[in-house]
């Protein structure tokens, strides 16, 4: 299973169509089904520029194509292996920041609040509770394009932190996902991971908001512009069992393991030893 939660494409202004070439030079042709490895489901979930363009079309071609998983705007998928559950809830962050956009003339952040998609607002965060709450998942995850927290250029989303981190918490998330700035990073808070790889193109962005008071302090782990950990780029691989889900960040050139944080325990041990610690 491979999560793709960037910028899809490198246009800047997304697809406008489902019969777009760009599936297929940008995803099929890149990810070559012939390699045993890359013939799995690729989940996705749409970006700021995704927004630019036709996002329903990107769902629609979830018909066309055995290995790219589009349901909805926001969806969920679990994957039970050898009976230990892992739940996936994809969300729509840039709906949930106001379908924020950057400007690359000026580098301004503009919102659009009257785009249309911003009348399902208020659905999708009742949608995101119901599916936290009534999950029973050994490992829950969250996953969207923007960052809850980020030490780069972008840094973190105050709307995500407003509208999600408290449901997280609430809930008892196992960590959020996701991609935006071109950069690694790892955060462990509240008993949460927060899982920055967006390394996989164009890295590094700088480490503005290093020091960016939103952010629980600095990060356990950091590949940027001003620590690039001796590599151009890389991408986080998770390994799942019954004691615990083990994160690894991957050099990008060969593999090899940059880095691998303390295991996230299930979420039934995580509650004894908070309950535990109280």
């Amino acid at each position: 299973m491979v999560l793709r939660s960037r910028c899809a494409w490198a246009d800047e202004d997304g697809i406008k169509n489902e019969h777009s070439t760009r599936f297929r030079d940008t995803f099929e042709n890149v990810f070559d089904i012939s390699n045993p490895e890359l013939n799995t489901p690729f989940y996705a979930i749409a970006g700021n520029h995704d927004h630019s363009g036709n996002v329903t079309a990107q769902i629609a071609y979830s018909k066309h194509s055995s290995r790219w998983k589009y349901d909805d705007f926001w969806y969920t998928k679990s994957h039970t292996v050898n009976n230990v559950t892992t739940q996936v809830v994809m969300i729509d962050t840039v709906t949930i920041a106001g379908m924020a956009y950057k400007d690359h003339v000026t580098g301004m952040i503009h919102k659009n609040e009257s785009h249309p998609m911003q009348a399902h607002l208020g659905t999708q965060l009742q949608w995101l509770e119901e599916t936290l709450k009534s999950s029973t998942a050994d490992y829950l995850w969250v996953v969207g394009h923007f960052p809850v927290y980020s030490q780069c250029e972008h840094g973190p989303t105050d709307e995500i932190i407003k509208h999600v981190l408290p449901l997280m918490s609430q809930y008892k998330a196992s960590g959020y996902i996701n991609g935006h700035d071109h950069c690694s990073g790892y955060y462990f808070d509240n008993h949460m991971a927060f899982v920055l790889t967006g390394a996989g193109m164009e890295c590094c962005y700088s480490p503005d908001n290093l020091n960016n008071k939103a952010n629980p302090g600095e990060p356990w782990f950091r590949m940027d512009k001003g620590k690039n950990q001796g590599d151009g780029g890389g991408f986080a691989s998770f390994s799942v069992n019954s004691t615990g889900t083990q994160i690894r960040f991957h050099m990008a050139s060969s593999g090899a393991v940059q880095y691998e944080p303390p295991v996230i325990k299930p979420r039934a041990k995580r509650s004894l030893l908070v309950e535990q610690a109280a």
